[in-house]
């Protein structure tokens, strides 16, 4: 049996894109501060990645209290650096792209969110396999796997296995072509 978790990538995602606000500044934030709280509470080391081109590193520092530095650094690592350096992505708000890192590695991958997503936002990743909800449950269920080993087994197991299913129909492109 595996170790258990004891680090957490906080994977963000924009806040705006071109100076337009695609999620209200208050409530992002404060599950921002809610996921760092929950790693201190367990102890756990973390690190939280914005993307380097749309980076609120010197908010993320003021808010959260995490060094400025080290924001940096994870921003400018590549994702399948940072993916390698942790057991649990929290992959916050708007899935993205990121998660195929984390997936891939069997690196367990749930979706808190401050808000319903609407409806392109929510087609990025398929929630049968990335579990999405409100960041009071995600955080729940994260507690469970962090506390429970066995628990943790089965769902990165069962969650790398539906990630490797929605490849079964898959073709190569010469079959269009």
């Amino acid at each position: 049996m595996p170790g258990g978790i004891k680090k957490v990538a906080l994977l963000l995602q924009v806040i705006s894109l071109n100076g337009i606000y695609v999620t209200r500044y208050g409530p992002y934030i404060d599950g921002v501060k809610k996921m760092v709280a929950w790693c201190r509470k367990h102890h756990l080391d973390f690190t939280i990645r914005c993307k380097p081109s749309y980076s609120i590193i010197k908010l993320l520092a003021e808010e959260t209290g995490v060094d400025g530095k080290s924001l940096i650094e994870t921003a400018n690592m590549t994702m399948a650096t940072y993916a390698d350096s942790s057991e649990l992505c929290l992959m916050y708000d708007s899935p993205t792209s990121a998660e195929m890192e984390f997936l891939t590695r069997g690196i367990p991958v749930l979706n808190p969110i401050p808000k319903p997503l609407v409806n392109i936002e929510s087609m990025v990743c398929n929630p049968n396999v990335i579990p999405r909800d409100t960041m009071d449950e995600m955080l729940r269920q994260a507690t469970l796997l962090v506390q429970d080993p066995v628990s943790l087994e089965q769902f990165r197991r069962k969650q790398f296995r539906d990630y490797l299913n929605l490849f079964q129909n898959a073709q190569a492109l010469r079959v269009f072509l």
